[in-house]
C-alpha cells in the first residue's frame, strides 16, 4: 500500500511510461502529418463528439473505479476483523483459561504453556492466511513459504498443513480441538468454549471472505471492453484537437501536451482501476496485509511477556506490504 503521499509525477511516469510514449508519439505523428495532408479539414471526430464520448466513458470509468475501490475497502475491512479478532482471542485464552476456571489445567505454568501454544499457533494462523492469499503473486516465495511459521507450530503441526490444501483453515480446525479438549467438564467450561469458538468463527468468516475477493475475479469481458474504449479515446483525443495554422508554433506543441495530458488521465484511472480490483495480487497498491500480521504478532507475544519481539515494519520508498 502506497503511504506518505509517495504518489509523485516520476512514479507515474514510471509506471506508465509504455502508455506515455504511445500516447505522445501518436500526438505528434498527428500534428506531423497535418502539416503535409491538413489533417483536421476531413477528420471525422470533431472535438465536440469526442466531448461526447469522454463523458459516456467517464460514467463507465467511475462505476469502474468504485466497484475495484469496493472490493479493495471490503479486504481492508475483513483483514481489520482479523486484527480486532486476535485481541479478543488472545485476551480470552489469557485471561479465561487459568486454574482457578478451568478444571483440567493445574497449575500456572501449565495455563502458560497452553496460552503460549494457543497464540503461537494464532501467529501461524495469520502468517498463513497472508501467504494463501498471496499465493502464486510476486511475492509468493514457493514450496518454502511455510518455513516463515515453523517457529510457530510444532513439527507435526508444520507437516500437516504442509500437505494440506487449506492450511488456514487447518489450523483453525486444530485449535478448536485442542480448545475443546481443554474445555469438556462443567457447565462453566462450556461457558468459555463458546467464546473462545465464537472468536474462531469470525476468523473463518474473515478467511472465507478473502478467499472470495482473491478467487473471484472481476469480469473480464467488462474490463476489456472499457481498455478498449479507454485506448480508443486516447487515440481519438490527438485527432480531434489538430488544428492547422501553415507551421509549426507554440499552439501545437500546447494540442501535443493537452491532448497527451487528457488521454493519460482515463489511462490512469483505469490502470488504478484494474490494480485495485485485486487486493492480494502482490502490487504496491496491495493491502498491507504483511505489515498487519506482524503488528498482531508484536502485540500477541507482548501478552504472553516474551521480550524476544520483532520490529514493526517500515514504508520502503512510500510503500507498505
Amino acid at each position: 500500500m502506497i503511504v506518505n503521499k509517495a504518489t509523485r509525477i516520476r512514479t507515474l511516469a514510471g509506471d506508465y511510461w509504455i502508455a506515455i510514449t504511445i500516447i505522445f508519439m501518436v500526438s505528434v505523428f498527428i500534428q506531423a502529418i497535418d502539416r503535409y495532408y491538413h489533417f483536421e479539414e476531413y477528420v471525422i471526430f470533431s472535438l465536440g463528439s469526442i466531448h461526447i464520448m469522454l463523458m459516456a466513458l467517464s460514467i463507465f470509468l467511475a462505476f469502474r473505479f468504485s466497484d475495484a475501490y469496493s472490493r479493495w475497502w471490503e479486504a481492508r475491512k475483513l483483514w481489520g476483523q482479523v486484527v480486532s479478532t486476535s485481541r479478543t482471542f488472545s485476551r480470552l485464552v489469557t485471561t479465561l483459561l487459568l486454574p482457578a476456571q478451568v478444571q483440567s489445567l493445574s497449575d500456572v505454568d501449565q495455563a502458560h504453556a497452553l496460552h503460549k501454544t494457543l497464540l503461537y499457533r494464532h501467529l501461524a494462523f495469520v502468517n498463513a492466511l497472508r501467504l494463501e492469499l498471496r499465493r502464486n503473486t510476486p511475492m509468493d516465495t514457493g514450496p518454502g513459504r511455510w518455513d516463515e511459521v515453523s517457529s510457530y507450530l510444532s513439527p507435526s503441526e508444520l507437516e500437516t498443513i504442509r500437505n494440506k490444501t487449506n492450511a488456514p483453515a487447518s489450523l483453525l480446525h486444530i485449535q478448536a480441538e485442542q480448545i475443546s479438549a481443554c474445555l469438556s467438564h462443567n457447565i462453566g467450561d462450556q461457558g468459555i468454549l463458546l467464546k473462545l469458538d465464537t472468536a474462531l468463527t469470525q476468523l473463518q468468516d474473515a478467511q472465507t471472505g478473502c478467499e472470495r475477493i482473491k478467487n473471484t475475479p472481476f469480469p473480464d469481458i467488462s474490463s476489456s471492453i472499457i481498455r478498449l474504449f479507454v485506448w480508443f479515446a486516447a487515440i481519438m483525443i490527438p485527432v480531434s484537437v489538430v488544428s492547422y495554422d501553415g507551421m509549426f508554433s507554440i499552439t501545437d506543441a500546447v494540442e501535443v501536451i493537452f491532448g497527451t495530458c487528457l488521454a493519460l488521465i482515463f489511462i490512469f484511472i483505469e490502470g488504478l482501476s484494474r490494480t485495485l480490483e485485486q487486493p492480494f495480487a502482490g502490487s504496491k497498491h496491495d493491502l498491507p496485509i504483511t505489515s498487519l500480521c506482524r503488528n498482531i504478532e508484536i502485540e500477541l507475544l507482548e501478552v504472553l511477556g516474551e521480550t524476544d519481539i520483532p520490529p514493526r515494519y517500515v514504508p520502503q520508498n512510500g510503500v507498505l506490504l
